[in-house]
């Protein structure tokens, strides 16, 4: 006969059901059953396991009878108070002690199911179908199958041979002298030049448009101030007026998006004026800024955009690796189970931070100007790329031998307890108890697999010039081991 559990962690009511699903690692019992258990498995298709468990009664014996203790407490006899229902009698009621057995067990199998994980190595991604067949129950042992889905391995070629692109973390001289010429924007003046329009300059013209099929031409502006190259009338309006002299007339059409009719445009030149700033000398500089010499001002810029530069490569680099090791892995093994579970958690992720900034969630869409479409479709790529990530960091910790060590595992507890508000020693038997010390270790193996790939993997500005780690290193505390997005081991808030 085959049995169905709820997926959910505390609800599990076996009786009468023909039918198991269990979560993939979940288990409501005290840890008491140990070895013997015997987990074999059975490779089937399309990335499913078949798994073979025996457990050994006499082990299983303490489960089950806190279980039966458990239903006689639940049970609702004429003559008998709640809570006070004998064991012994529950069992005359359910039709001797065979019969309580066999329902005992079939709550504690999603708990035996969850060790059997356990003992057999696999990784399921989705619930269970658990076949229990009561003739296979014998005194001394307890028999059942498990049909489930495993997460793919992946196979990850070379992946120390990566090579990522990234923003200096070097303030460069041509960044401090813009950083200088806005400053000294705010005393230029505009003054009229005999030359063609370039970009920046800042062009007088007339415009008008035409409507469609409309002959009349409608008087958009005469003598507007228009500086060429901030695309702030029509996108293609500073294309056709760089080049142009005074007199000179540039006609073109466009077809915005939000109409889709097209328009004639047509832009006179009237007038051609540059911006002259002031002369760069020590007194002007003691006169605007904070500072007496343009030698201190440069220094002073340099040393406020460093840490900005160091934090926009630190942020960088992590996106660049994680897209290029994204790539090593075969689409194919991204499986749906896998997608929308990535995609549930980044979803519920970004409530969360909305909720938390109080954003309503049109006003977030406005801001970014998004649809919603457009926004579930930005998820759903990060997702699919977030899965990729996770398969490629199992492999190289799997074949790189990667394995968390005692005091890594006590470290990351420590860490973990600390910002949860508990012990470390409670923490971990929270975990345990729930079977999830494997997930949690898996976790901190990947951490390790990244760290493992960032040592390695190249890393190079946008000139080809090899970044310097240790400066990458510089103030990344804060955001260490955020590889990904948020894991959270299921011991804090989800």
């Amino acid at each position: 006969m085959r049995y169905q559990a709820a997926p959910l962690p505390d609800v599990y009511t076996l009786a009468a059901r023909n039918h198991v699903r269990v979560c993939p690692t979940m288990s409501l019992l005290p840890d008491k059953v140990g070895s013997p258990m015997r987990a074999t498995t059975q490779e089937l298709e399309n990335f499913r396991v078949k798994l073979r468990v025996e457990v050994d009664a006499s082990e299983a014996d303490p489960a089950l009878d806190d279980i039966k203790k458990q239903m006689a407490r639940q049970a609702r006899l004429p003559g008998f108070r709640a809570g006070k229902v004998p064991v012994k009698v529950l069992e005359a009621r359910m039709g001797g002690a065979k019969a309580l057995r066999l329902e005992a067990i079939r709550e504690a199998l999603p708990n035996f199911y969850t060790k059997g994980v356990q003992e057999a190595g696999i990784d399921p991604i989705d619930t269970a179908e658990l076949d229990f067949d009561e003739a296979d129950q014998t005194d001394d042992l307890i028999v059942f199958e498990a049909t489930v889905l495993v997460r793919p391995q992946a196979t990850v070629a070379s992946p120390e041979n990566l090579a990522v692109v990234v923003p200096s973390p070097i303030v460069t001289d041509d960044e401090v002298e813009a950083q200088i010429a806005r400053t000294r924007e705010a005393d230029g003046v505009l003054v009229d030049v005999d030359r063609p329009l370039a970009t920046g300059d800042f062009s007088v013209i007339n415009l008008s448009a035409k409507v469609g099929e409309e002959e009349e031409e409608t008087n958009l502006g005469e003598e507007m101030s228009y500086q060429v190259g901030s695309a702030s009338l029509v996108p293609e309006l500073d294309e056709h007026l760089v080049g142009l002299g005074v007199g000179e007339t540039a006609s073109f059409e466009s077809t915005p998006a939000m109409t889709g009719v097209t328009m004639t445009w047509k832009a006179t030149v009237v007038g051609v004026k540059e911006r002259q700033l002031p002369e760069l000398t020590d007194e002007w500089v003691a006169d605007n800024t904070d500072h007496e010499t343009v030698g201190e001002w440069r220094d002073a810029i340099r040393e406020q955009l460093a840490p900005m530069k160091v934090v926009q490569a630190q942020f960088a680099v992590g996106d660049a690796i994680r897209k290029a090791v994204a790539e090593l892995v075969d689409a194919e093994l991204v499986l749906d189970q896998l997608r929308n579970t990535e995609l549930g958690e980044r979803i519920e992720t970004f409530n969360r931070q909305l909720q938390q900034q109080q954003i309503p969630l049109e006003r977030y869409l406005m801001m970014v100007g998004m649809t919603q479409e457009q926004l579930i479709g930005q998820l759903q790529s990060d997702a699919e790329i977030g899965v990729k990530v996770d398969l490629a960091l199992r492999a190289i910790a799997r074949d790189n031998a990667i394995v968390p060590t005692e005091q890594d595992i006590e470290e990351e507890l420590d860490k973990s307890a600390r910002s949860l508000g508990a012990s470390s020693e409670m923490l971990r038997s929270q975990i345990e108890s729930a079977g999830r010390m494997a997930e949690f270790i898996g976790e901190l193996s990947k951490s390790k697999a990244y760290d493992w790939l960032y040592e390695r993997v190249g890393i190079v500005d946008d000139n080809g010039i090899a970044v310097d780690r240790e400066l990458l290193r510089a103030n990344q505390a804060d955001h260490d081991h955020d590889h990904d997005h948020d894991h959270d081991h299921d011991h804090g808030d989800a």
